[in-house]
């Protein structure tokens, strides 16, 4: 049975070099990719990982990463979507509570500041894998710096 595609995973789909999952089965073995990618990225740069190690840490083979991203580079984009659209969610959820609404001008800027204090610990890897891997590439800053220009916009 197939999931219904979340708003992240329809991101990827668009970045090139991306094929899209046809049967549920090459869905799971799409997301034990990106769950053993994540994982790599807290003990290793994107240079350090290898496709060998991604595959066999998600039971897949070299065969079969390929057979869904054309490249490493193509593979740590889609990661860095997923935890995008994450954060972007995480936040237009935060912003979308009642009391918010509400909220003085003094709350409501205390609290969009420590937003960011709550995602760091549990994507800090995204950030930091983003900034060594990403500077001066064209495309990965502008993705990276995303999620700082949503939570600017909804301010």
């Amino acid at each position: 049975m197939r999931r219904a595609r979340t708003k992240a995973t329809r991101g990827v789909l668009a970045l090139r070099g991306v094929t899209p999952a046809r049967q549920a089965r090459s869905e799971a073995t799409f997301h034990a990719l990106i769950r053993a990618g994540r994982k790599a990225l807290d003990a290793k740069s994107v240079d350090q990982m290898t496709i060998g190690a991604i595959a066999r840490a998600a039971r897949a083979s070299v065969g079969a990463f390929y057979g869904r991203f054309a490249s490493k580079e193509a593979f740590f984009s889609a990661i860095q979507e997923i935890m995008v659209s994450d954060i972007e969610a995480q936040l237009e959820a935060r912003l979308a509570r009642p009391e918010f609404a509400a909220a003085g001008d003094a709350e409501f800027l205390a609290d969009v500041a420590m937003f960011p204090v709550g995602v760091f610990p549990r994507h800090r890897w995204l950030d930091v894998a983003s900034v060594k891997h990403a500077y001066g590439r064209r495309g990965r800053r502008e993705r990276t710096a995303r999620g700082g220009d949503h939570l600017s916009g909804q301010i």
